[in-house]
C-alpha cells in the first residue's frame, strides 16, 4: 500500500484533495492485486503440494486490496462528518451505521455460505 501510495505522490505534484489520492490508490490497488491473483492461480494449479501455500497467499492480496479501500471510506466518512457539523458529531456514527446496514446483509447472503463449508473441512 505505501509503494502505491508514493508512486501517487510522484506522479501526482499538485495539491489534490487526499480521497481523490486515495481513491487511485485504491484502484491501483486493486488493479495490481486482480493480475497479481491471475498470475498466483495459474501457479498453484500446477504447484501440487504447494498450492495451499499459494492459496493463502492469495486470501492476503485480497486483504490488501480490502485495506487500500477501508482507509478510502475511513477518509471519506471522516470528510463528510467534519463538513457537516465538526469531527465529533453523530454524522460519523449514522454513516458509518448505514454503511454497515448496506453491506451486512450482502455480507450474510453472498460470502458467509460461501466461507461455512470451507471451516467445516
Amino acid at each position: 500500500i505505501f509503494w502505491i501510495e508514493w508512486q501517487v505522490y510522484v506522479v501526482d505534484q499538485r495539491d489534490s484533495l487526499r480521497i481523490i489520492d486515495l481513491l487511485v490508490q485504491a484502484l491501483l490497488a486493486v488493479i495490481m492485486c486482480v493480475a497479481l491473483t491471475l498470475v498466483l492461480d495459474k501457479i498453484a494449479d500446477f504447484a501440487g503440494q504447494g498450492a495451499m501455500g499459494m492459496r493463502r497467499l492469495i486470501f492476503s492480496i485480497g486483504l490488501l486490496a480490502g485495506f487500500s479501500w477501508e482507509r478510502t471510506f475511513d477518509l471519506a466518512i471522516d470528510q463528510y462528518s467534519t463538513h457537516h457539523g465538526g469531527p465529533d458529531t453523530i454524522w460519523r456514527h449514522l454513516v458509518r451505521l448505514a454503511l454497515a446496514a448496506a453491506v451486512l446483509p450482502a455480507w450474510s447472503w453472498y460470502i458467509l455460505p460461501k466461507a461455512q463449508p470451507l471451516e467445516e473441512d
